[in-house]
């Protein structure tokens, strides 16, 4: 995941547990986070309901990552004011797609870009070759 957005001109940085995940969130203040649902100690609902309660990611885009592409879970990441949600595993161009709809493209085109994603998973993502946790910045 680092490696595709880094080659599409977006920084990453890695970030492996859903504790630190927060508070470098608040450290960078993103201006996209990606969020995996299904993590050790906090899941991505209680992630996103933590963020949301800050006025700093009132308005940032959380989108909820995960395996499971169920009506339930869609209703709990609604219900925790998840923007989007995105079921693994996914293709390159639908991450991309995903990033650019938020944040503009890496060169600046769509948006001023001094984006971050943040990102905390706990397991691999066989589709992308990846199993580090990133967190994605321009």
């Amino acid at each position: 995941m680092e490696l595709i957005l880094t080659q599409h001109g977006y920084e990453a940085t890695a970030i492996g547990h859903p504790l630190k995940a927060l508070s470098q969130v608040f450290q960078l203040k993103p201006d996209l986070i990606l969020c995996d649902i299904a993590m050790p100690e906090l899941n991505g609902y209680e992630i996103c309901a933590m963020l949301r309660s800050s006025s700093a990611f009132r308005e940032t885009p959380i989108i909820m990552l995960t395996g499971i592409d169920g009506f339930i879970d869609r209703l709990k990441a609604r219900m925790v004011r998840a923007t989007n949600y995105l079921t693994k595993p996914f293709s390159k161009g639908e991450l991309l797609t995903l990033v650019e709809n938020y944040i503009g493209t890496a060169d600046g085109h769509s948006l001023k870009l001094e984006s971050q994603l943040a990102e905390a998973f706990s397991h691999k993502w066989p589709s992308l070759d990846s199993e580090e946790h990133d967190l994605i910045s321009n």
